[in-house]
């Protein structure tokens, strides 16, 4: 897929080419961000308290996914579907590649890969792609 980029464009693979080992390793990703995130959160509770005891049934503190957070899983999707920039140094997608991108061609190039990139998002966490209607002919 041709997504125009400020300065410049890039190519995505074929949804489709998304197979459920990219959703697993998706998930666990995204999985392991959270559980990282609860026990840094159960962390800073007992160096709070340090003389109370935690209660192992408790509920683990509710805590949320940023942005920052989400930035491996945005390079991991990256590295599986962009297969071209038109800006030097921005491939093979790395934890360096966004940033070479916003170089490049500024911040308005990561954000308009980002929206092309959500129905691939979407995908990977269980929805259906939405299929053209067909066209009725009379």
């Amino acid at each position: 897929m041709h997504v125009p980029l400020p300065g410049g464009s890039a190519e995505l693979a074929d949804i489709k080419t998304l197979m459920p080992h990219h959703q697993d390793d998706y998930q666990d990703l995204r999985l392991d961000i959270l559980d990282a995130k609860e026990k840094a959160a159960l962390a800073a509770l007992a160096a709070a308290n340090p003389a109370a005891m935690p209660d192992p049934s408790a509920e683990p503190p509710a805590v949320r996914i940023g942005r920052k957070d989400l930035k491996p899983v945005h390079d991991l999707v990256c590295g599986w579907m962009v297969q071209e920039v038109s800006f030097p140094g921005v491939l093979p997608w790395d934890e360096g590649s966004r940033g070479r991108l916003c170089e490049a061609a500024g911040l308005g190039a990561w954000n308009a890969l980002l929206i092309a990139l959500n129905p691939y998002f979407g995908v990977l966490n269980g929805e259906v792609p939405k299929e053209s209607e067909p066209s009725a002919t009379t």
